[in-house]
């Protein structure tokens, strides 16, 4: 199974709960870096979740991330982060954006010697039966929601 072989699914399941058109890009793109700053500390689940959020900001802009060819950059990871956010603060296309984001995860996987086929398992396993509600975009994990 490849990684990409996973994004499909992810689609699914973020269009199941309501993520993909109940959500911004820009609420995302604040969990991508969230996940991000992750991958120092856990570089299977931090890179795992950065992909599944990466998939999702793409699907919301029309594109299905499997399509995508990694692009990999010379500049530092702030950079490409800010391509993509300076992409979806002024609705230009984010293509080249999101493609360099997965050449830069995909790289990090490499960096950290992790197989990406077990982050991208490692993060849907952890997700695909999670449910929640949609709160101001994001969604709330029903474990993490206090009963009223």
């Amino acid at each position: 199974m490849e990684y990409t072989d996973y994004f499909e699914p992810i689609r699914k399941w973020a269009y199941d709960r309501n993520i993909i058109v109940g959500s911004t890009e820009q609420a995302q793109f604040t969990k991508l870096i969230e996940e991000i700053a992750e991958i120092e500390s856990d570089p299977v689940d931090g890179i795992g979740d950065s992909f599944v959020v990466l998939a999702i900001i793409a699907a919301q802009c029309g594109i299905n991330l499997e399509n995508v060819e990694p692009k990999y950059s010379e500049k530092f990871l702030l950079d490409d982060l800010g391509l993509l956010a300076s992409c979806l603060s002024k609705s230009k296309p984010v293509y080249e954006a999101i493609a360099i984001l997965h050449g830069t995860l995909s790289g990090f996987a490499s960096m950290h010697q992790v197989d990406i086929v077990d982050c991208m398992e490692a993060a849907w396993s952890e997700i695909k039966d999670r449910k929640g509600k949609m709160i101001d975009g994001v969604l709330v994990k029903e474990a993490d929601l206090k009963e009223e």
